[in-house]
Parts: structure tokens; C-alpha cells; sequence
């Protein structure tokens, strides 16, 4: 039986709800990857079609909608792609003028798109070894400039959760009044709502119990991954790895089962809503 090797990556994500009292912000998404990775993968379908009208910053603006007596919400959207890391990036800035409230409020929107990256490597130096590289995790991290006047109030995705698809709404009601709530959320001429949705089967996201009024941060963490007829703990040695003897250097993913069997966030990428 061939020798073979797994490796689990960690890769950033996006994807996130905050509510800010301020409109002064600082966002970060930290990806990580194997050292040893000398070429760059393609972006799946998804990423390319929404890469056709972006270039490497966009920013668009769009009229106010009306919320309460006299309140105003104004758009922004600013769209990244980083070629180097492989990570398109959507971030919503929804501005509340709400004259009923004493405070500046932001609401922020993170979605974005970022490849698997997934790997077969064979390493000639170890006899009969070949290696399968796949994300066994994402992540996010949001910060605020720290100053008494900027805080962060609350966020989506909340706790932990491991159903397969992610819905969850947060919504914002004259008067500072502000909820967060599973599935789609009604939205009254005095509120104003924003809902999240993504796929995320064998995953669990995990916010960290850590955050606080200035950061935050979330985990998307692979459990038992469920491939043709099997299911595996990300950790198990024979995890997508198949009994074959035609493998070779050149052909290193003959060790493992086909790819197309493996779970869409390791197969292709994460791509919340």
C-alpha cells in the first residue's frame, strides 16, 4: 500500500454581519497556506463570472431607502479580487440616519468567493509518498479602529452552527432597536433588515468565544466529510484515500478517490450567498 499524506489548510472566508456605532472601520481577512505552494490556482466558475466586471477595486453607491419618520439608509459597495491569495471579496456598507437614535450607525456585509485550492502532490524524495492538500478550515477576522466613539454592537453568524446551509437575518428598527434572527426576517416601514446565507455541508462555524466591542472572528471547520459511500473524520489516515498501486509521480490523485466525490467546500471552494 502506498505511503500517502494529508495536509489541512487553513483559508480565509467572507462572510459577516456587524453592527457598528460608528462609521470608522478597519477590515482584515488573514489567509493562510502552505509554505511549499509554487503555482497559482484557477478560480472556479463562480469566481469568473464575478470577477468580469471588477476590477481591482470598485466602488458603487446607491440611493438612500427610507427607514421610520425621517430616516435615511444610504449604500455603499466596495469589491476586491487578490490574485495572489486567490480571494474575491464583496463588502456592503449600509449607513442608518436614524434621528430617533443618538448614535451613528454602520451596518457591514462581508461575501466574497475563495478557491479550495486543492492539491495532489507526489514528492520524489519519499518513496511511494503522495499528498492531497484541501482547506480543513476557513476563516474571518473583522477589527474596528479601537476609540471611544467606534464599537462594534453585534454580528452574524452567532455561536455555532452545523446545519448544512446558513440563513440567518439582522435586522435594525427606529430607535436603536436591533435583532438577529434565524432564517428570513420581515422587514416594517420603521426597520430595516440584512440576511446572510451560505452553504457550508460537512462545516461547522464557530464564532470565537473571544470577541469583543472591536474584533471578531469565526471559524468554518470541517467535521466528518461525506464522500461517495463513506464518512470520515477530517483526521482519519484513510480520509479520501483509495487502495491502488497505479498511482505515480506524475499521477499523484490516483491514490485518493475521484474529486468530484468530495464535498463542495473541498472540491471547489466556499462561496457564501
Amino acid at each position: 500500500m502506498k505511503n500517502k499524506k494529508r495536509v489541512l489548510i487553513a483559508s480565509s472566508l467572507s462572510c459577516a454581519i456587524l453592527l457598528l456605532s460608528a462609521a470608522t472601520t478597519q477590515a482584515n481577512s488573514a489567509h493562510k497556506d502552505s509554505q511549499d505552494q509554487n503555482k497559482k490556482e484557477h478560480v472556479d466558475k463562480s469566481q469568473q463570472k464575478d470577477k468580469r466586471n471588477v476590477t481591482n477595486k470598485d466602488k458603487n453607491s446607491t440611493a438612500p431607502d427610507d427607514i421610520g419618520k425621517n430616516g435615511k439608509i444610504t449604500k455603499r459597495t466596495e469589491t476586491v479580487y487578490d490574485e495572489k491569495t486567490n480571494i474575491l471579496q464583496n463588502l456592503q456598507f449600509d449607513f442608518i440616519d436614524d434621528p430617533t437614535y443618538d448614535k451613528n450607525v454602520l451596518l457591514v456585509k462581508k461575501q466574497g468567493s475563495i478557491h479550495s485550492n486543492l492539491k495532489f502532490e507526489s514528492h520524489k524524495e519519499e518513496k511511494n509518498s503522495n499528498w492531497l492538500k484541501y482547506p480543513s478550515e476557513y476563516h474571518v477576522d473583522f477589527q474596528v479602529k479601537r476609540n471611544p466613539k467606534t464599537e462594534i454592537l453585534d454580528q452574524l453568524p452567532k455561536n455555532k452552527i452545523s446545519t448544512a446551509k446558513v440563513d440567518s437575518t439582522f435586522s435594525y428598527s427606529s430607535g436603536g432597536k436591533f435583532d438577529s434572527t434565524k432564517g428570513i426576517g420581515r422587514t416594517s416601514s420603521n426597520s430595516y433588515s440584512k440576511t446572510i446565507s451560505y452553504n457550508q455541508q460537512n462545516y461547522d462555524t464557530i464564532a470565537s468565544g473571544k470577541n469583543n466591542n472591536w474584533h471578531v472572528h469565526w471559524s468554518v471547520i470541517a467535521n466528518d466529510l461525506k464522500y461517495g459511500g463513506e464518512v470520515k473524520n477530517r483526521n482519519d489516515e484513510l480520509l479520501f484515500y483509495r487502495n491502488t498501486r497505479i498511482a505515480t509521480v506524475e499521477n499523484p490523485e490516483l491514490s485518493f478517490a475521484s474529486k468530484y466525490r468530495y464535498p463542495a467546500l473541498v472540491r471547489s471552494g466556499f462561496n457564501p450567498e
